[in-house]
């Protein structure tokens, strides 16, 4: 369950489901949380190229929660685009998520992690995906692929939870100097290397993000899926 998931009934619950946007304050909110991502991800390069790696680390996952932001809003907007009753859970959920950062980092902690079997699944289909690429872009790719990536969107959120947590730790960690009994005297200290993993995955993500929730839109079987599966994840985190 989300840390700020507020009980049915509360006064926290009746704020948030209370707080119901119109689709088109979604889409405004999702598209300006992906640009303010990709100002970040500037940011974090310019940081790193002038030798300042835990602060590009700490901006890079900075633009990872922006992403996370605005997969959640895309989620209400394809919710919302089908014409189906929207009950109170969903909207708690969105503003619940909003303030948690480990589950604002949940989308690319599961991405990162089911990369490998991805980049297998794409060998096999290289020559496909280098000519959508040619002609459409990433948006050009993911179409392409449909209904493919499902089993590697599920296999992220199922493993997303506990790294997301992990790299919510090292993102203050990148950020500020911290004493404890058992670790005793910390300063941050973040490889060039992981600095530049951090820029690259993000950087990834966004083009997915920007493509992603137009190709659920435009592809009925992506949009069942989607609605299943987000509507899924809502259910799972009122439930435990």
């Amino acid at each position: 369950m989300l840390p700020g998931l507020p009980k049915r009934g509360s006064r926290k619950w009746r704020e948030y489901a209370g707080r119901r946007l119109p689709i088109d304050d979604l889409i405004g909110l999702r598209v300006g949380c992906i640009e303010n991502a990709r100002s970040l991800i500037i940011e974090a390069q310019l940081l790193l190229e002038n030798e300042h790696p835990e602060r590009a680390y700490y901006l890079a996952c900075i633009a990872m929660e922006e992403l996370g932001k605005g997969l959640f809003l895309g989620g209400m907007q394809v919710l919302i685009a089908t014409d189906e009753p929207l009950e109170d859970d969903p909207w708690v959920f969105l503003w619940s998520s909003w303030t948690d950062h480990p589950s604002k980092l949940r989308p690319t902690s599961g991405f990162s992690q089911a990369i490998p079997a991805v980049d297998r699944w794409l060998e096999s289909k290289r020559e496909e995906v280098e000519a959508a690429l040619a002609h459409g872009g990433v948006a050009g790719a993911l179409k392409l692929l449909g209904g493919g990536t499902m089993p590697f969107a599920i296999e992220a959120l199922a493993k997303s939870e506990e790294s997301a947590t992990t790299l919510d730790q090292r993102k203050f960690a990148a950020l500020y100097v911290d004493w404890s009994s058992r670790a005793g005297l910390r300063i941050p200290s973040v490889a060039r290397e992981q600095a530049e993993r951090a820029i690259a995955l993000v950087e990834i993500e966004r083009q997915s993000a920007e493509a992603f929730i137009q190709l659920v839109m435009d592809d009925p079987q992506m949009l069942r899926w989607f609605v299943n599966e987000f509507r899924g994840e809502i259910a799972r985190a009122f439930s435990q």
